[in-house]
């Protein structure tokens, strides 16, 4: 059972993104939004929409039922890679930037305060889509796009309930440095949709969106993420700071997949902070939510591939709020979490504590994990032993309290077991914990 921690400190506002497309400039009166695509004009609004990972089919909608404003809407039927071995989720980039159609520039976000749409969904169950920038140029090779890289920011989802919905993201300068986006040069706004199990349009779930929105402000904004520390003290009378309990919307900002050196890749696993409970995970307090990891199944599946990682300024903030003690006695801390694995064999799980600049290894470990249980972890090695390892040594890393890096979550390829059962981990209060007692 996990232990509940409650943040005390100040935390910047949550949620955040999306982007835009298209380009009618209509104002909406009563919101003073400015409309930037409401699908009417099928070459710029629709055309120009670049769709991912055997996406399925969009088509402009001229059904009135399914139009918000004006006369069309924007039709989305979303398949999915899984039909072909694939762990790839559907997703589409709709522009917010053209050579082609000039009155299409809306690529500077500095100023955008929020952004919305309106979905309608057809179905009688609830859908979830994710949201997330491009935040660079669609990898080539040879000179072809690679449509199954685009460089993204980190996915945010929402749940999509039948009938109309009107989604509204308040963008977060703080959290979209932290992943390297130009607010500036926005290229343009990702929609993940979740897969399929058939390549046959009656089974495909029937989306429509309409009147994609921006409201600018003139307010200044922190561009510096701010990470809350809780201290707290253990059973035995040491101390425990908390650097992520999952309590506060926004800490999966703190994390993202992929690999270090490229695009996100498409069969990256969902991220997401989630209630425990609904996930089979006994908590001590009702609606105790944990980070959940979505591992995809394949053949063709490695380790760093699917991994996520944790950015080193995460880690530093917690080691600046600690101070003198855990630069002076860095032997006395280690690393610590909670784990529940949701799946129904043992599983592992990599560990890997990163150095920033030269992107070595300064220590890694394997986690074994008993399925269906919280399974508490402490790395076996102090912060003075990760900068002393051989790794550290050879690639001649400075201490690690005073470079910390990324942290690495990773796991190997396994087969498709089932009905394409994937497997699920959740993480939970990860902290740094005082070995020895005051």
């Amino acid at each position: 059972m996990k232990k509940i921690i409650k943040l005390i400190s100040l935390l910047l506002s949550v949620v955040l993104l999306f982007g835009v497309t298209a380009c009618s400039k209509s104002k909406d009166q009563e919101s003073d939004r400015v409309v930037i695509n409401d699908f009417e004009v099928f070459d710029r609004d629709i055309q120009l929409i670049n769709v991912f990972n055997r996406f399925g089919r969009l088509e402009q909608n001229t059904d009135a039922k399914f139009v918000k404003s004006g006369e069309n809407s924007l039709h989305i039927q979303p398949f999915g890679g899984r039909i072909i071995n694939n762990t790839a989720n559907p997703f589409m980039v709709i522009p917010t930037v053209s050579t082609r159609f000039s009155e299409l520039a809306y690529g500077d976000f500095s100023k955008v305060d929020t952004v919305s749409f309106w979905l309608y969904n057809e179905e009688e169950y609830e859908y979830e889509i994710g949201i997330g920038f491009q935040a660079g140029k669609i990898s080539s090779s040879k000179d072809r796009p690679r449509l199954d890289l685009v460089k993204r920011t980190p996915t945010e989802y929402y749940t999509v309930k039948p009938g109309w919905n009107f989604i509204e993201y308040k963008v977060n300068t703080a959290r979209l440095k932290l992943h390297g986006l130009n607010l500036e040069q926005v290229l343009g706004i990702a929609i993940e949709f979740d897969y399929v199990w058939s390549n046959d349009f009656n089974d495909a779930p029937d989306l429509y969106m309409d009147q994609l929105s921006i409201k600018y402000t003139d307010e200044e904004r922190p561009t510096e993420l701010e990470v809350p520390i809780k201290k707290q003290t253990t059973a035995d009378g040491r101390d425990s700071f908390v650097i992520c309990d999952f309590e506060t919307p926004g800490q999966s900002w703190y994390f993202f997949t992929g690999t270090l050196s490229s695009a996100i890749g498409a069969g990256s696993p969902v991220v997401k902070q989630v209630f425990a409970g609904d996930y089979g995970a006994v908590c001590d307090l009702e609606n105790s939510q944990a980070l959940l990891i979505q591992k995809k199944h394949g053949a063709q599946q490695y380790a760093e591939y699917i991994g996520m990682f944790m950015y080193g300024e995460i880690m530093k903030a917690a080691i600046d709020f600690i101070g003198e003690d855990i630069d002076n006695h860095p032997e006395n801390y280690v690393f610590c979490m909670d784990v529940f694995n949701g799946s129904s064999v043992t599983d592992s799980m990599s560990l890997a504590f990163i150095n920033t600049e030269k992107i070595k290894d300064y220590s890694s470990t394997s986690i074994t994990t008993k399925a269906k249980e919280w399974n508490y972890f402490t790395y076996h090695s102090n912060f003075k032993a990760m900068s002393e390892t051989k790794s550290a040594i050879d690639n001649q890393l400075p201490s690690y309290v005073s470079d910390p890096g990324y942290i690495r979550f990773a796991w190997s390829g396994y087969a498709k077991s089932g009905d394409y059962a994937d497997r699920y981990i959740l993480i939970d209060n990860i902290r740094i914990e005082k070995v020895v007692a005051e």
